[in-house]
């Protein structure tokens, strides 16, 4: 269970809330409840490497092809 903090130390971050955990101020994700920089990606972060990963290989595809080597 949490417990209310009542006197915050943290400055306020907007989607997060302040919580203690081992006796040190975090903040954690109102949405998932997940600490701040433990959290899981979104979808949108997912396709968003996926699509650089991507492009990057076709990249290197091009540039094989304008040299020459297959």
């Amino acid at each position: 269970m949490y417990e209310v903090i009542t006197t915050p130390q943290l400055p306020p971050k907007a989607g997060y809330v302040e919580d203690e955990v081992d006796g040190v101020r975090v903040y954690r994700n109102a949405d998932t409840g997940e600490l701040m920089g433990e959290e899981s990606p979104t979808e949108a972060e997912i396709t968003a490497v996926t699509t650089a990963e991507a492009i990057t290989c076709l990249t290197y595809e091009i540039a094989l092809l304008k040299l020459g080597v297959s």
